[in-house]
């Protein structure tokens, strides 16, 4: 979930920008999650949350629960479902200021029974994100990035970073892990880092304050809220291009088969009528925008996106869900629901979605 905090158009977002972005991470080689024991909480299976999907339970009364095949009930302001090693894993680090109970982890849930089989404890916290490179989980922690070994379910290494309090997925692409830092305050370095080695290998200045990443089509994607821009970094030079301009308020970026989506209004507190255009696809060669889409309702800072084959998936504070058809450009399904902000993924044939209510929500696509 992401923390708002009100004050001035800057400091509000480079102090909130606790936002998803669905950075394209390969897929590694999957693990059977199921054969091993949960190394952090081995009661974690007895203790896992239950899940709604009783096939006696009462018919659904909204679109929600129509299509619910599953929920649970984490905690902590879930964020950034990511598929990875035959699990789903979650960041959950809210729940200090929300005051919830919980602790800042990392869950790993098996697609199979619908349970967390592990829970990795991060202790503190400051800048907030996850990803996967193809033989490990990458997590933002108190003092940089954390290294999860999928096979133990330990942290067995860090990477110390000055990291800015920002929130984005942390891409992998071109044999490296990619994630933010800041010469101040404000994310407004990207850090190449070597996964053999554990090492940073090249820190490039943006020369403005980031907002999320994702990685393809040989380059790292960045948006710039702040700035109204997309910036394409070259995976061969380091080098920095504002490929797009003028897309008000930049904010999620995601990496689909032939385009690259971006959500606008990228700021806390920016609003969109029904009709404005919220999302738009850029062309990676050339930079162009081909298309404008309206959503229904601003994603701003609070929302995430899923890319695939079949649909551009835009989770939002309103309306809850939507898809966007990548051939038609138009919206071909939406689903209204409880509002505030959260994110979604694509994996195992369904979809996974967040609530700052702390659930993780299995859905039918």
């Amino acid at each position: 979930m992401r923390s708002l905090i009100p004050g001035s158009r800057s400091f509000a977002f480079l102090l909130t920008l606790l936002v998803p972005a669905c950075a394209a991470v390969g897929t590694p080689a999957a693990t059977d999650p199921r054969s091993m024991a949960a190394a952090i909480t081995p009661e974690a299976n007895a203790t896992a949350p239950a899940t709604d999907a009783s096939p006696s339970a009462p018919a659904a009364t909204n679109p929600l629960e129509a299509r619910t095949i599953a929920t649970l009930e984490l905690g902590g302001g879930p964020d950034m479902p990511t598929d990875a090693f035959g699990s789903l894993w979650v960041i959950a680090v809210d729940g200090p200021i929300m005051n919830d109970g919980t602790e800042p982890a990392v869950h790993r849930i098996d697609p199979a029974t619908n349970e967390v089989i592990a829970s990795l404890p991060l202790p503190g916290r400051l800048c907030q994100g996850i990803g996967a490179s193809p033989e490990a989980i990458w997590a933002c922690g108190p003092d940089g990035l954390v290294r999860i070994d999928p096979a133990t379910n330990r942290v067995v290494a860090t990477v110390d970073l000055p990291a800015a309090l920002v929130v984005s997925r942390i891409a992998y692409g071109a044999g490296s892990v990619w994630a933010f830092a800041t010469s101040g305050t404000v994310p407004d370095l990207v850090v190449r880092i070597d996964p053999a080695s554990n090492a940073v290998t090249d820190t490039i200045e943006l020369h403005r304050s980031g907002g999320t990443m994702a990685f393809g089509f040989d380059a790292l994607w960045v948006t710039s809220p702040l700035d109204d821009t997309l910036l394409r970094i070259d995976a061969a030079t380091n080098a920095v291009e504002e490929w797009t301009t003028d897309v008000d308020g930049a904010g999620q970026v995601a990496v689909g088969e032939d385009a690259i989506w971006v959500s606008l209004l990228g700021e806390h507190g920016s609003q969109a009528d029904e009709d404005d255009a919220t999302v738009v696809r850029i062309d990676p060669a050339t930079g162009d925008v081909s298309a404008s889409i309206a959503t229904g309702g601003s994603v701003e800072i609070s929302g995430g996106f899923a890319a695939t084959a079949d649909g551009i998936w835009v989770r939002a504070p309103e309306p809850f869900l939507v898809q966007i058809d990548p051939v038609t450009n138009e919206v071909v399904d939406r689903i209204d629901a409880r509002g505030g902000p959260g994110d979604v993924a694509v994996a195992y044939g369904s979809l996974w979605v967040t609530t700052e209510l702390g659930d993780l929500i299995r859905i039918e696509p």
